[in-house]
Formats: C-alpha cells, structure tokens, sequence
C-alpha cells in the first residue's frame, strides 16, 4: 500500500512526540499532546478513537524507518548529539556495516551517489 502521507522527524524529538504528531494528524487533532497522553496510560482509548474515526488503515511514511541512516553515520557522531531523555552523548557503533555516504559511487547524473539513502530527502518530496 503506498502511503497516504508523508512524515519527517526531528532528531531532538521523543519518539513517542513523532507517534503522537502520527496519531493525531491521523484523528485531526490540531496538537498531539493528549495524544501522547492516551499512548502512555489508555492506548486502548487511542485505539478506539482511530477506529470511530475510520483510520486504523491510514498509511504514513516516516522517514525514521524508511531510510537507513545508520548505514551512514553510526561510526561517527558529533560533540553536540545527545539523547534527548538522558542527555548523554551518543556512542559511536561497532557494527562493522558498511557505510555509504554521498561520496560513494556509483553517482546519478546530478552527482548523488545512488546507494546513499540520506540524499534522497528532497527526491521524496518533489
């Protein structure tokens, strides 16, 4: 099913604020507050609601999970990057993958290189 909306997140952001932005723009709610109220202590309510407003089967695309930015940047963080809850500077990843950044080729004509996911941002919202 291609998605009926598109989703970008911010990296400071809680998880469950992106969730909540998803739900409520999904019921029509103007702030997602209340909205991740109900997903921390009555998500069956949450449920519920979804369901009197017929979007249980709207579809997103969340840029969070559609594009695999670990396969670029997990080996190197910057000084000011922390985790938004704890504040603790990230640690880098040993994972091994390989990465592939905009300088990896092959390149498209406009010269983005075509394995790198991350450049592709303004190709999804044309």
């Amino acid at each position: 099913t291609r998605p009926q909306k598109m989703v970008t997140h911010g990296w400071s952001n809680l998880f469950r604020d992106l969730v909540a932005a998803v739900v409520a723009d999904a019921i029509e709610d103007f702030e997602f507050g209340s909205v991740a109220t109900l997903l921390e202590h009555n998500l069956d309510g949450l449920v519920c609601l979804l369901r009197a407003a017929g979007k249980l089967d709207t579809t997103y695309w969340i840029c969070a999970f559609a594009v695999n930015q670990h396969r670029s940047i997990c080996s190197s963080i910057m000084p000011h990057e922390v985790d938004t809850v704890t504040l603790q500077s990230y640690p880098t990843c040993s994972c091994g993958v390989e990465k592939v950044g905009n300088h990896c080729p092959p390149f498209r004509d406009d010269g983005k290189s075509i394995p790198c996911e991350m450049n592709k941002f303004s190709d999804m919202m044309a």
